[in-house]
């Protein structure tokens, strides 16, 4: 990703609304984005295709999708569940898994590239320390769920990585997911699971 182009699911609807007016966009444009990335999950801005091409281009211009390039998918047997390994911009992997039981859907995510805790009963913690991921990688694996499953459900934060280590990350990124303009998924429908790390508590 460009340096110099934000990460589009980092820029808050008040923020967005602001760029679009200083383009000389009409107010509406904002839902109609909005839905394009939140509702619809689309992963380009030449998919919106009822905004003018004009904007399309100074859209791209200044932000910018996070990379989540798809190198594997696996389902289980049963057709219960399934997992991605997304490739990031940096060549680091990260897994994303989704599990449905009758209406019941979760998706579990991940948080880092990597552990550093290095717990025993975690593959993860046996592979070592990664990166922090983005808000954008955050944001972005629950998006790409919604687009291969059809819908959002339940997060759990219990995928790569301890998420009380990468709060900067991790609070904006729910701050998206519970958004009424954004997701909008209930608090009580969102965990994020710790190892127990005492300041991020």
């Amino acid at each position: 990703m460009s340096s110099d182009r934000r990460d589009i699911y980092e820029v808050a609807p008040a923020l967005l609304a602001g760029w679009l007016a200083e383009q000389g966009e009409p107010r509406y444009r904002l839902k109609q984005m909005l839905d394009w990335l939140y509702a619809a999950c689309v992963d380009s801005f030449e998919a919106m295709s009822n905004l003018p091409q004009d904007l399309r281009r100074r859209l791209d211009a200044a932000f910018a999708f996070p990379v989540l390039r798809e190198a594997d998918e696996r389902k289980s047997q049963d057709g219960g569940s399934g997992k991605f390994l997304l490739e990031l911009a940096d060549g680091g992997r990260i897994e994303c898994v989704w599990m449905e039981d009758g209406n019941r859907r979760t998706f579990c995510i991940s948080s880092q590239s990597g552990c550093a805790l290095g717990c025993r009963f975690c593959a993860t913690g046996a592979a070592g320390a990664g990166r922090n991921l983005t808000t954008g990688e955050i944001v972005g694996q629950v998006l790409h769920l919604a687009r291969a499953r059809g819908g959002t459900g339940n997060i759990v934060f219990m995928g790569m990585g301890e998420p009380l280590l990468n709060l900067t990350a991790l609070l904006p990124a729910l701050e998206a997911l519970t958004d009424e303009q954004r997701l909008a998924i209930g608090a009580r429908r969102i965990t994020v699971s710790t190892a127990g790390i005492r300041p991020g508590i």
